[in-house]
């Protein structure tokens, strides 16, 4: 009967916070770091002026996607979002359509649509996502979708830009060198499974 008693009384106890794992505490002091915006200016260095054996993207793009996104419509699973919204910051598909959005693997869908529409609109899409989130953000910057936009960066970097010369092509370059830099830094700690697979792959391709 005590015990019965015992666990009725519990029931009505408030519930306490639970303190935060020793991983997520260290993760919260990590995200303290990298928002300094001294931290911002560890990452400058030596920029590439070219890029040697680029990795050919061999996944097929979808056109009917690409010319969606052509026309402002981002389709992840079903949900339609637009890549316009505040630079994809606070998408209204959740977080999953801002991962994806933030990998740039929809890239590959508008080389596949094809003609000067497309390539300008990835360009315009590429452009507005490094100057709205070229320094460091906990979603953007999160180092499995760092290593999935370098990687589609570089593959269809001949897509987004004719070359060296090309303000687009510089500005991508310089980016990607940042991110590199604190992709080697940051992607170490990740817990083995896809998620670090996929940093690692961005890491190499970099």
């Amino acid at each position: 009967m005590f015990a019965i008693r015992l666990a009725r009384f519990r029931q009505h106890l408030p519930r306490l916070p639970q303190p935060p794992s020793p991983r997520r505490l260290a993760g919260n002091l990590w995200a303290l770091a990298y928002a300094n915006r001294f931290y911002a200016l560890t990452l400058s260095g030596r920029v590439p002026t070219e890029v040697r054996n680029a990795p050919t993207d061999v996944w097929p793009g979808d056109a009917a996607r690409g010319k969606a996104i052509m026309d402002g419509a981002f389709a992840y699973g079903t949900r339609v979002v637009s890549p316009d919204e505040a630079v994809w910051r606070g998408t209204r598909g959740g977080e999953d359509a801002a991962v994806a959005l933030h990998g740039f693997g929809w890239l590959r869908d508008l080389r596949t649509a094809g003609g000067e529409p497309a390539r300008t609109r990835a360009r315009d899409l590429t452009r507005r996502w490094i100057d709205g989130d070229g320094t460091w953000q906990s979603l953007a910057w999160r180092t499995d979708i760092m290593g999935e936009r370098l990687a589609n960066w570089l593959s269809a970097l001949s897509f987004l830009s004719p070359g060296p010369g090309d303000g687009l092509f510089n500005q991508v370059l310089e980016s990607a060198a940042r991110q590199a830099r604190h992709l080697s830094r940051a992607v170490f700690p990740a817990e083995p499974g896809p998620a670090a697979f996929r940093a690692l792959k961005g890491l190499i391709y970099a």
